[in-house]
This record gives structure tokens, sequence and C-alpha cells, in this order.
């Protein structure tokens, strides 16, 4: 059994921070930008995205291309923060006095563990998910947790339990000299829309979607593994990229205080209503499952799919001309 031998015993205050828009990676660090004073809004610059896996047997969508690749290189771009992941702790002891240093200078810890093992989460002992929270101390036999997501502050994992189950952990490298472009930030997000993902770009798999929808089970197989629509997945997936929309939005509006003649206030109006259009999803896929899995209500879901792909492309493009246009100087 894992214990703290060396008797570490230090903590450093930090207060969580959920954002209602952000899920559980991004209110880590949402949390963590305030308690350093940085602008937290500029962490959201890459929000707007889309990427359908293919080859699952759900309907699995996200806002994350490639893992978590594209919200850490925001984090870099923007802040000049730099993680360094650790997966293999079988140096617990060295891993421990590395961590007790990290307190003692006033720093804090990511990690990624499960919520099956975690006390203070509704999910605990009852099902396996990643979730990502905060380390800020050791205390007795015992790693001090900051939750942003569940927005508790000081919460309490076994040593043992955390090196046992957590699938990393990371320290955070913080460089605030770090010079940041907006004007190209806000054009590499565009760009990176527009690129082949998974063969497809952004938009192109969307109507992907749509088209799978229209010709596969995949929905139905997943709602019916559960007796509570409300519990499924699914919804949370749907909810994160119209949320990812929403975030975009957020952004845009800080770079119109930084670029007061930036002209693009139709649209963030454009993308908030998007985002609200995404969040309405979810109660046609409630809708699907009390009707008994009607085709119709999926058909139009689909078509609603298809429809906001296109509005979401020539929004992209028109955001596009409008920055590549813009003199900041004038």
């Amino acid at each position: 059994m894992i214990t703290n031998e060396m008797k570490y015993d230090c903590s450093v205050q930090i207060p969580s921070s959920h954002h209602p828009y952000s899920n559980c990676i991004q209110d880590i660090f949402v949390t963590y930008l305030k308690w350093k004073k940085e602008n937290y809004k500029n962490l959201f610059d890459d929000t707007w995205t889309f990427c359908f896996h293919e080859g699952s047997d759900w309907l699995d969508i996200d806002i994350y291309r490639d893992n978590f690749s594209q919200l850490y290189n925001s984090l870099y771009r923007q802040f000049g923060i730099a993680l360094e992941f650790v997966y293999d702790f079988k140096d617990y002891k060295i891993l421990l006095e590395r961590m007790y240093q990290e307190f003692m200078n006033g720093n804090i810890l990511g990690a990624c563990v499960d919520v099956f093992y975690c006390p203070w989460t509704m999910e605990y002992q009852k099902k396996h998910n990643i979730h990502f929270i905060l380390i800020s101390g050791i205390q007795k036999d015992s790693v001090i947790c900051c939750d942003p997501y569940s927005n508790l502050n000081v919460q309490y994992l076994p040593i043992d339990v955390f090196f046992t189950t957590a699938e990393n952990m990371f320290f955070i490298n913080y460089n605030k000299n770090v010079t940041i472009c907006r004007r190209e930030c806000m054009l590499k997000t565009i760009d990176e829309m527009f690129k082949n993902t998974n063969k497809d770009n952004d938009f192109e798999q969307m109507r992907k979607v749509a088209d799978v929808l229209k010709n596969s089970d995949c929905v139905k197989d997943e709602l019916k593994l559960y007796e509570n629509v409300v519990m499924c997945p699914l919804l949370m997936r749907i909810n994160n990229i119209g949320f990812g929309r929403k975030c975009f939005s957020i952004y845009l509006e800080e770079m119109c205080r930084y670029y007061p003649k930036l002209d693009i206030t139709d649209i963030i109006n454009s993308l908030d209503k998007i985002a609200e259009i995404w969040g309405r999803f979810n109660m046609k896929i409630a809708k699907y499952s009390m009707s008994g899995y009607r085709d119709t209500i999926m058909n139009k879901l689909a078509d609603d799919i298809y429809s906001i792909s296109i509005e979401e492309e020539r929004l992209a493009l028109n955001l596009k001309e409008r920055i590549e246009s813009f003199n900041d100087e004038d």
C-alpha cells in the first residue's frame, strides 16, 4: 500500500471556479488562470470545432479533434503554459517528493482521475468515467483535490487510491512573458476548421453525421442502454458542442474589446443562436426516445444538423474575411 512515508504536509489555497459553458478539463484551467489573474476567456480561442470519430458503435462526436491537444496548444499559445505529463507512477516516492516541492513553491498540479474512485462525486462507486481535477496539496495519507467542475475546493483522495487509479498527472509550467498574436490566433482557429481531419473538415464531418443519423441505429442502440435518457453520454457530447460555440462567441467578444474597430457583432450573435440550437437537439433526442424511436424524428434532427453545418461554414468564412481585411492600425 502506498503511503505518505515522509509525512509531507503542505497545501496551496486555490478557489474553484466553474464556468457555465465549460467541461471539466476547461474548468481546471479557467480556475488556474483566474488564480494567476489572467484573462481566462482567451482559453476559448479554439472551441468552435467539431469532430466525428468514425468506426464506433455510438455517435462519437466531440469538440476535440485529437484528444485534448488543441486545448493544450491554446494554453501555450495564449499563456505560455506547457504541461509535463506523468503516466507511470511506479516511482511514486520520487513523485511525492517533487509534488511536495511544487506545493512549497506555491504551485499546483493537474490530474486525470476516474470518478468511480472520487468520494465527492455522484458517480462514486457507480460508474467509471475520466474527470480532470487540480491537486493542491498533501495531507497525511491523502492528496488534496480541487474540483472546479463540481465547484468544490478541498476534497481528499487517499494517496494509494490516487497513484493506483489515476490515468495521469501533470505539472504546470507557466511562462507569463509569452507574446500573444491575437489576430493570428483567430485566423489559426478558422484555418484548422477547414483542414481535413479524418479525411473531412469540421463542416463536412457534421454533414457526415447527418447522413449517419439517417442510415444507422447508433443513437437508438446507445439510448437503449440507459433506463433514463438523461443519463446517456450522447447528451453530454451534444451539450459540449453547443457550449463550445458559446465559448467561442465569448472569446470573440474579448477580441472586440481588444480591437474596438473589429465589427463582428452579427457573427457573435449568430454563434449564440447556433449554440442554443445545439442545446435544443437534446430535447429532440429525448423526444426520439420517448416516441419509441420514430424515424421521422431522427430524420428531422439529421436535416437540422445538415442545415446548421451550412450556416456555421458560412459564418466561419465570413469571420475569416473580416479578420483578414481588418486593419488594427486604422
